[in-house]
């Protein structure tokens, strides 16, 4: 799969709750969240990835989550989506700067997001998260479908250079809004909008009010757990323990 790099900046936006919990019916910003809550993000976002799937490096730089093609388990993981947790996560994308967070094409359904980005009236891009959610399987049903499984998934699990998904932040959809130097929602020109090879309903929305969304779930974060593999008189076991960003980004480049 290709992806469409974009160039961002944080605007922060100040929110609050406990760690443990994360605030209920609130805007929060995305990377002040990301470090509140201690979940790493995916780059780039995807749709693939589910709670214990295993996570490694593809070549020694390209991050990708795959089950292993032989790991196979009688005891299927208890996988809990949560409610709503927040109205929003919020970006805000000063397009000259750094390259922050990825999106992939198919989520953009074609259009050419770097044609907007270059435009010359755009100076910064708002980028709404829409509809955050959790889903999570806790470490005793990680525990427990691991060590119903063959012994390729127990040499997965403790593998040191693999982690395992635990719990995972997704959204329902991005909403890109476009903003000038006045502060203001850019217009778009019809000569801009074939050059952004934009379509239909985005199309329409980039004429009326500067802005497109994509209503697409996507999973942009995630929590992670270290495996181990506990010798034992009947037979191995597999045990987890949580890992912190520091960590998940430690083993993934060692």
């Amino acid at each position: 799969m290709k992806y469409l790099k974009i160039f961002i900046a944080v605007s922060l936006v100040i929110f609050t709750g406990c760690a443990s919990n994360p605030p209920q019916e609130q805007v929060a910003a995305f990377d002040d969240f990301l470090k509140a809550y201690k979940f790493t993000q995916f780059v780039p976002s995807n749709q693939i990835v589910e709670p214990l799937s295993i996570m490694t490096k593809n070549d020694g730089f390209q991050e990708f989550v795959a089950f292993p093609e032989d790991c196979s388990w009688s005891i299927e993981p208890n996988i809990v989506l949560s409610k709503t947790l927040l109205t929003s996560l919020n970006k805000r994308v000063d397009k000259y700067t750094n390259l922050d967070l990825n999106v992939s094409k198919d989520i953009l359904r074609s259009a050419n997001l770097l044609a907007i980005l270059e435009y010359s009236k755009i100076e910064s891009v708002n980028l709404e998260f829409i509809a955050p959610y959790l889903k999570v399987v806790s470490r005793i049903s990680a525990q427990e479908t691991f060590n119903s499984g063959s012994e390729v998934c127990k040499n997965a699990a403790e593998n040191e250079s693999n982690i395992v998904i635990h719990q995972l932040l997704g959204v329902k959809g991005v909403k890109f809004s476009f903003i000038g130097t006045d502060g203001k929602k850019v217009g778009f020109d019809a000569e801009f909008l074939k050059n952004a090879n934009l379509k239909g309903e985005i199309r329409r929305e980039a004429e009326s009010n500067g802005s497109v969304t994509i209503n697409e779930n996507l999973y942009i974060g995630f929590r992670a757990f270290s495996g181990q593999l506990a010798r034992g008189a009947l037979s191995d076991r597999v045990a987890f323990t949580i890992l912190d960003p520091k960590e998940v980004d430690t083993r993934l480049n060692n």
